[in-house]
């Protein structure tokens, strides 16, 4: 079994959910990071937890990206 690494992309004002896979977890992190850096700007607060990141406009959630680990085969 080897682990794979997939960045979620779910904006839910749009109802529109992005996935991309990466090899390593450091790959999947830059990517998660280069997204976060692209819309940080558009949302009133961000807020960073163990493995994503919260875009937050009038107290409610827009949109999710979160970077988790999966095993294949």
């Amino acid at each position: 079994m080897k682990n794979v690494y997939v960045v979620l992309d779910n904006d839910m004002e749009n109802c529109i959910a992005t996935t991309d896979v990466y090899s390593t977890y450091e790959k999947a992190e830059k990517a998660a990071k280069e997204i976060v850096r692209e819309l940080e700007n558009q949302y009133e607060e961000l807020e960073e937890y163990d493995h994503g990141w919260l875009f937050i406009d009038d107290d409610s959630t827009e949109r999710v990206i979160e970077i988790e680990a999966s095993e294949v085969k």
